[in-house]
């Protein structure tokens, strides 16, 4: 999988529902290879704006985390549409 394309993908169907900053900070993170802080922010802010997450959206979320062994905890509370 490639992290970097499938992040800044997600991240920009966000676009307009996150704050600019949190974007360009995710995205920035994605491009240096940092997917795993880039995950956390991009988990963190969806929720804490309570933003939907598409399934598909959220399998490749899910998928990316067990991958790079963060936890899980990261996707488990988002709402999924």
């Amino acid at each position: 999988m490639n992290y970097e394309k499938e992040l800044i993908s997600i991240t920009n169907d966000y676009r307009g529902l996150l704050p600019d900053q949190n974007i360009t900070s995710i995205i920035e993170l994605a491009t240096h290879n940092e997917w795993g802080e880039a995950i956390e922010i991009l988990c963190t802010q969806l929720f804490e704006y309570d933003i939907k997450v598409s399934l598909k959206n959220y399998a490749i979320l899910e998928k990316m985390i067990k991958e790079i062994g963060l936890d899980m905890s990261l996707v488990a509370d988002l709402v999924r549409e």
